[in-house]
C-alpha cells in the first residue's frame, strides 16, 4: 500500500534530520569548547565552558537514549533548540524553511552575523541544518501508518 511507504519515509526523514541536527550541534559544541580552551584570556570563559559542556551532555544524552523514530515536533524542537544555542552565543540571525537569514552590516553576510572568536564554518553548518530541518513541519505529525488509512 503506497500509505505505508510515505510513513516508513516520513519516519526515514526524521530520523535523518534528528541525527544530522545532533552530530552538527556535538561538533559545534566542541570546536568552542576547544577555541575557549585556547583563548589566552581566560576571564569568564570558565562559565562559557561549564555551559558549553552542560549542553554537550544534553546532546549525547540525547544521542544515547534520544526516540528510535522521532515525530516531525520533535526534529522542529530540536533545531530550535541548537538555534537558541547560537544564539545565546551571539550570533545574530534568524531561520525559517527557505534558510538562513544573517543580520548584521553588510546584511545576509555570515561574516559580519558571527562573532570574530567562533568558529564560522561549523557556525553556519549548524544553522543551515536548523533551517532546513524546519521543513518537516510539512510532514504529517504522527507517522504512524493507522493515521494515515
Amino acid at each position: 500500500m503506497p500509505w505505508e511507504s510515505m510513513a516508513e519515509v516520513s519516519r526515514a526523514i526524521c530520523k535523518l534530520w534528528y541525527r544530522r541536527l545532533l552530530t552538527a550541534g556535538k561538533e559545534f559544541i566542541q570546536k568552542h569548547l576547544e577555541i575557549l580552551d585556547e583563548m589566552e584570556d581566560n576571564r569568564g570563559t570558565e562559565r562559557d565552558k561549564r555551559w558549553l559542556r552542560n549542553y554537550l551532555r544534553r546532546i549525547e544524552k540525547l544521542s544515547e537514549k534520544g526516540p528510535d523514530s522521532p515525530s516531525p515536533p520533535e526534529v522542529m524542537a530540536l533545531s530550535l533548540w541548537l538555534f537558541q544555542l547560537t544564539g545565546q552565543m551571539g550570533v545574530l540571525a534568524g531561520i525559517g524553511p527557505d534558510g538562513v537569514k544573517w543580520c548584521g552590516n553588510p546584511p545576509d553576510e555570515p561574516e559580519a552575523a558571527i562573532p570574530e572568536w567562533m568558529d564560522k564554518d561549523s557556525t553556519v553548518k549548524l544553522l543551515t541544518l536548523c533551517a532546513y530541518a524546519l521543513n518537516v513541519q510539512f510532514l504529517p505529525r504522527k507517522t504512524d501508518t493507522a493515521m494515515l488509512r
